[in-house]
């Protein structure tokens, strides 16, 4: 009788561990899904993270790849950036990016002044081209970027240019001929380190036309990125 006392003590031992595992159960369930009890810790901490503020700022990496291989980060004006390379994308479609207005910020409500754009209006370029620009303001340039737009008018590509002193530059290749009453063109869009955003600045429109059967001006072997680290 005293051995089957101790396995009855036994068994109602393991059916009492048994209900208080499936309570805990429960109760992380309710923590992980709400279930009206306090969040998870782990995840209470994404969630206070992603704010409403971080969520409108944030740039969702989306990839493209043209039958090249070659790949590209579209941004959110949908434009196409090259990723690792600065080779024009083929037969990208793209909304042109959108004008950008000066935010201001503490005292400096100036843009930057942007000037010396090469190539300059209806110059003739190659296959491969130095874009390149002087960009200055009083409180310093945050960022500069070369837009260029395809004949067709309404497909564009950005670019990010690099510095040197107040020059801003970077070089392109893969631009195919065009017809001179449908040139290719291009834009500097300059941002100041000003408060809330930067002031910027947006040049206009210069059109240039691409031979690339040796007739172009300015144009470069595409062998050198200017710029770039090796």
């Amino acid at each position: 009788m005293k051995h089957r006392r101790i396995q009855t003590n036994g068994f109602l031992l393991t059916a009492f561990s048994i209900f208080v595992v499936l309570l805990s159960g429960s109760t992380v369930a309710q923590q992980v899904h709400g279930g009206g009890q306090s969040m998870d810790p782990a995840k209470a901490r994404v969630v206070e993270y992603w704010t409403s503020a971080r969520r409108a700022a944030a740039v969702p990496r989306d990839f493209v790849i043209d039958s090249r291989g070659l790949g590209y980060l579209r941004r959110p004006d949908g434009s196409l950036q090259p990723y690792g390379h600065q080779i024009i994308a083929e037969n990208a479609a793209n909304s042109p990016s959108p004008n950008g207005k000066p935010s201001g910020g503490g005292s400096d409500t100036i843009p930057p002044s942007i000037s010396n754009m090469n190539p300059g209006q209806d110059a003739v370029i190659g296959a491969s081209q130095t874009f390149s620009a002087t960009v200055e303001d009083e409180f310093g340039v945050k960022s500069v970027s070369f837009t260029i737009r395809y004949p067709d008018g309404s497909t564009t590509q950005t670019f990010d240019a690099g510095a040197d002193g107040t020059t801003w530059s970077v070089t392109l290749q893969g631009f195919t001929d065009s017809d001179p009453e449908y040139p290719w063109s291009w834009r500097v869009v300059a941002k100041d380190t000003a408060k809330k955003g930067g002031n910027t600045a947006t040049s206009e429109w210069v059109n240039f036309r691409v031979d690339t059967g040796g007739g172009g001006s300015g144009g470069d072997s595409g062998d050198t990125v200017a710029n770039m680290e090796w």
